[in-house]
């Protein structure tokens, strides 16, 4: 491996860029969601710098910052799939514009020193911060199943009205900032005597997350309601997003002041801040030695290695308040939402939805209010604080582990044979909740913060403790037929444990959906048995083909996302969520078997004359085959492109196909992710030895995320992202 101290001389680099979205190619301030005006065209830059002191010490350090802007337009549609001699009915729409900003900044510094000629010490330190702030309008069209017109189909669909809240028209604009700041530290000591190399080596990681809304001035999500009216919608074919929305009954959608005036919709400010944090301790110690045996050489490999890690959520829960104006009384005439006038919507559907002129909360003007009239918000006090007292939980998982590793060759046979036994270690603290019945009986009603605690076990989240072994073992031999063909056998078994969202989480609700996801800590780690076989040939002088199968047997697959009652949630009481469906992660009771083959090709054509040698191409195939049905398994999937390259100008083009995905399995439907195909383009131009123009381009036609339940044709959602342009400079000293 290169030291920092192996470089010849100091070497400094620069690079500065600009990145933009192909929805707002402009260097002017433009109207944002927050009523201001800010650029959407961001500058990022880094910068290096690398020194060798006295031939010993190597010093590298780097620091670099973007930020980018970026959009996420969206539909979903939402289908009633109970009546079979029908098909599916499509009983709400939801359009979405959603702009963000994200800004990342890294450092990193690199020291290594050669103490003796023999013993080395190193240090890595490697930082980051993320701000990801989003504004998401989303324009809900809402039926029961009952009001929607027998005569509706799936290109014309006429919602009734009501004298209630069945059929309505929601507004919300949700406005949240997550942040996290990483900090790695990686020390080691390095030994060499001849062929013998001993490593002892150490790390400490800490990483914390937030969710930022209301303390930064702003509602998570704030909520206008239009009820006793009616909808219709209408577009060409089933493929289409282009919806032209028409209002048949009911107060005019236009005026913010006929919003919320006929029922009342509690809970319409949000707040869901939260925050957690993890760390990461780590410790090794490795060796490795040749030795002669029966005149082979055998490379010998063994170490330890123990790694701690923690993850705690630490403050949160969604906080709710109805907003209920200066009289107290929230369909009063005078309780008007504040209204975000300039930024304009645009979900980048086509139809007539952007023309409506449909009013959206201001989060941060109702923050503000929020602020200095709190009496004119009404907290939803048992709600507020069940979410608060049960957010806070942990886990922690240590796992020591020791592994021997044997190479060696023979010929033109090479062989590898290695194992590896860990052991798991793992606490969890989560609520043990007392059932409904056991907290009546203990003389509590239902809906009180009394119950809650003690339902709750006056908050004792008592510790679960689990551990688990493991032996691993792993072989493979490589064989070379000739100069050009190499032929290779592998068998490997390794572990996926699951990560600590899912064992100690946050729950999570979809209020679309009417979908609560709890964590599971019993959940158990997935084992897989891996064989492997593979040809590669050379091309000469520059290429490659290679063609690979394998095979995977695996144990306690966790891609389930299990059903259970409400009961067994703790909602069993909670008229809130009455309704609702509630799903847990869990193992797959049975063994997995999933089969695949791939090939891949590259090959620069340095045969072709004059500026054709310059090209060179590359391209890969995979088809993978499950025994069942799994979710979230690519069948078949290609990339490739065309590269180009001289003295003075590179470039590349690329494609990713991928074909239909499966992502969720019900009694009544399959849900699946469309087939996809994207484009990327990049590239640079050397003006000198020391500057250098770049540029690139993600997803260059702007290839939409689409999911479809059954068949395509009943879209479920459909995402759009916009290609993301950059350009840049960069210097080498």
């Amino acid at each position: 491996t290169k030291r920092a101290f192996d470089r010849k001389g100091r070497e400094i680099t620069a690079q500065f860029s600009l990145t933009a979205n192909e929805y707002q190619m402009t260097l002017r301030r433009v109207p944002s969601p927050t009523n201001e005006l800010r650029r959407v065209v961001f500058p990022g830059g880094n910068f290096s710098y690398a020194e060798v002191f006295g031939g010993k010490l190597g010093v590298q350090l780097n620091v670099g910052g973007s930020t980018m802007y970026g959009e996420q337009e969206q539909i979903t549609h939402a289908y009633d799939f109970s009546n079979v001699a029908t098909g599916p009915r499509i009983t709400g729409l939801t359009f979405k514009d959603a702009p963000k900003v994200i800004e990342r900044a890294s450092l990193g510094a690199t020291f290594d020193y050669k103490i003796t000629p023999r013993l080395i010490a190193s240090l890595r330190v490697t930082g980051s911060h993320l701000s990801d702030e989003f504004y998401a309008r989303n324009l809900q069209f809402t039926a029961n199943i009952a009001q929607i017109d027998p005569a509706s189909t799936l290109t014309k669909i006429i919602a009734n009205s009501t004298a209630n809240t069945n059929t309505r028209l929601n507004a919300s604009s949700n406005h949240r900032n997550k942040r996290n700041a990483t900090l790695t530290y990686v020390g080691k000591l390095e030994y060499t005597r001849g062929d013998l190399t001993l490593t002892a080596g150490g790390g400490y990681s800490r990483s914390r997350t937030h969710y930022e809304d209301l303390r930064d001035g702003y509602f998570q999500t704030s909520n206008l309601s239009l009820t006793r009216m009616s909808w219709q919608a209408e577009r060409t074919n089933t493929n289409s997003t282009e919806w032209t929305m028409t209002q048949l009954a009911g107060r005019p959608w236009g005026d913010i002041a006929n919003w919320g005036r006929d029922d009342p919709n509690a809970n319409n400010m949000v707040s869901t801040a939260r925050g957690g944090h993890s760390q990461v301790f780590s410790g090794n110690l490795d060796a490795k030695k040749t030795f002669n045996v029966a005149g082979l050489p055998v490379q010998v490999l063994t170490g330890v290695k123990s790694r701690l890690t923690t993850f705690d959520i630490t403050w949160g829960g969604t906080q709710n308040w109805t907003f209920v104006g200066p009289r107290g009384i929230q369909t009063d005439p005078t309780t008007l939402v504040i209204d975000e006038s300039l930024h304009p919507y645009d979900p980048k559907r086509g139809g007539n939805v952007t023309q409506q002129n449909f009013p959206w909360p201001d989060t941060l003007a109702m923050g503000a209010l929020f602020r200095s009239n709190p009496e004119q918000f009404v907290p939803n006090t048992v709600g507020n604080f069940t979410n608060a007292f049960t957010t806070p939980r942990s886990v922690k998982e240590q796992i020591d582990a020791g592994y021997a590793e044997a190479n060696t060759r023979w010929n033109q046979l090479r062989f590898n044979l290695g194992a590896r036994y860990e052991r798991t270690r793992t606490v969890g603290r989560t609520f043990d909740i007392l059932p409904a019945a056991v907290v009546r009986a203990a003389g509590f009603t239902a809906g009180t913060i009394p119950y809650v605690i003690h339902q709750y076990r006056n908050g004792v989240r008592p510790s679960t403790y689990g551990s688990y072994d493991n032996l691993f073992l792993s072989g493979g031999a490589k064989y070379s037929f000739s100069r050009n063909l190499v032929f290779q056998v592998a068998a490997s078994q390794s572990i996926g444990r699951p990560n600590y969202d899912s064992l100690a989480g946050v729950i999570s609700v979809n209020d679309t959906t009417q979908r609560v996801t709890l964590p599971n800590p019993n959940l158990k780690p997935e084992t897989s048995d891996k064989f492997f076989v593979s040809a590669q040939y050379y091309i000469e002088p520059a290429g490659t083909i290679t063609v690979s199968a394998y095979k995977l047997i695996v144990e306690n697959m966790g891609t389930i996302s299990s059903p259970v009652t409400a009961e067994e949630a703790g909602y069993a009481d909670d008229t809130e969520y009455t309704g609702y469906s509630f799903f847990r992660a869990a193992n797959a009771t049975d063994t997995r078997r999933i089969q695949g083959i791939d090939a891949e090709y590259s090959q620069q054509l340095t045969f072709l004359p004059g500026f054709w040698r310059g090209f060179s191409i590359f391209g890969s195939i995979s088809h993978t085959v499950p025994n069942i049905q799994i979710v979230d398994i690519v069948s078949k999937s290609a990339n490739g492109g065309l590269r180009f390259g001289n003295h003075r100008f590179n470039s590349q083009l690329r494609f990713t196909w991928t074909a239909a995905r499966l992502t969720s399995i019900t009694a009544a439907r399959t849900q699946w992710e469309r087939e996809r195909l994207m484009f990327d383009f990049s590239g640079g131009y050397k003006i000198n030895r020391t500057y250098e123009l770049t540029f690139s381009c993600r997803n260059v036609f702007n290839q939409a995320l689409e999911s479809y339940f059954n068949a395509p044709g009943t879209i479920a959602y459909k995402d759009n992202f916009g290609a993301v342009w950059t350009a840049g400079i960069r210097g080498r000293f």
